[in-house]
């Protein structure tokens, strides 16, 4: 997945995402915020049977994440945003009930850059659901895109979230991230690397089987007032997009050894142990694509190993 012909089929995939930008009513500029919706930072969700298709409680995180969705498109529309793409973020990426949004949806996996396929050309993004990084103390599931394969992530020397990763990569498309929703230990990340983005707590974790959250409804009221805070900031060009200084120091460490001794065939970056592999680049999608690449190398092994018991 690292290569020219998959930057290729990202750029033609992305074109039919991106509508026009001048209202063919008014001839004034339409604004455009990519939504990106994860599980694990959501209100109420606090068990691992909400989480996966086939537990019994799955359906109780898909009304979940539906509402949390749904509302959040109504108070973009009633703050004059007319173009809002909805992007179902976690697993499999086929969670939300998407006739019950009033935008577009994205649903479906693999997709090259995983949960903001399609980020270009919009004016920002608004990260929800999102969830405690690998490594981050108590964080309710605290894991980096996957946490069967992958302990850590470090990105020039910080230990990276899903917000991280995701904010670098729509920093190098000119897009700022405006809001973050979700576990109250990804704040202080947020607060270092996007002050301007409103933080929503919508639970705090108190290890990483547990947390606490808010209701359901207060949730969305404080979704509802961040939107008009963002939409401020953004407005007023207090919000800018990440940049991080390049080339990116990577280093990825994995659960299974096996993992890299398929891996560093590819020959990228240098294997520094049996967990860990390190190396550099100017392109934030490539760190993704490595992410994405460790990932399915690991559910190839698992298969593999499976068919031998």
């Amino acid at each position: 997945m690292v290569g020219v012909s998959w930057k290729a089929t990202y750029k033609e995939s992305t074109l039919a995402l991106h509508l026009t930008h001048v209202s063919l009513d008014s001839g004034c500029p339409v604004l455009k915020i990519y939504v990106s919706i994860d599980f694990e930072g959501l209100p109420g969700v606090s068990s691992v049977s909400q989480l996966l298709p086939r537990s019994p409680q799955y359906s109780d995180g898909r009304h979940i994440v539906t509402e949390v969705a749904a509302a959040l498109v109504d108070a973009l529309r009633s703050h004059g945003v007319e173009e809002v793409l909805v992007a179902d973020s976690h697993g499999f990426m086929a969670n939300i009930y998407p006739w019950k949004i009033s935008a577009p949806v994205l649903q479906g996996y693999p997709r090259p850059v995983a949960m903001i396929h399609g980020i270009e050309g919009y004016d920002a993004l608004v990260l929800v659901g999102y969830h405690a990084g690998a490594g981050m103390a108590y964080g309710f599931l605290d894991h980096t895109y996957s946490g069967a394969t992958i302990q850590r992530v470090i990105v020039n020397g910080e230990p990276a979230s899903e917000y991280l990763l995701n904010a670098i990569i729509a920093g190098e498309k000119g897009v700022p991230v405006i809001l973050v929703a979700g576990d109250e230990k990804l704040r202080p990340q947020v607060e270092k690397y996007t002050p301007w983005a409103v933080f929503v707590g919508f639970k705090k974790g108190v290890s990483r089987y547990a947390a606490v959250s808010i209701p359901l409804e207060e949730a969305k009221r404080r979704l509802r007032e961040a939107v008009s805070e963002a939409l401020k900031k953004l407005k007023s060009g207090e919000a800018k997009p990440l940049r991080l200084s390049k080339p990116y120091q990577v280093v990825v460490e994995v659960k299974n050894p096996g993992v890299l001794d398929v891996f560093e065939q590819l020959g990228i970056g240098e294997r520094k142990d049996s967990y860990t592999i390190a190396f550099q680049s100017d392109n934030a999608e490539k760190i993704m694509a490595v992410i994405q690449t460790l990932a399915f190398i690991n559910l190839g092994l698992n298969s593999v190993i499976q068919m031998q018991r």
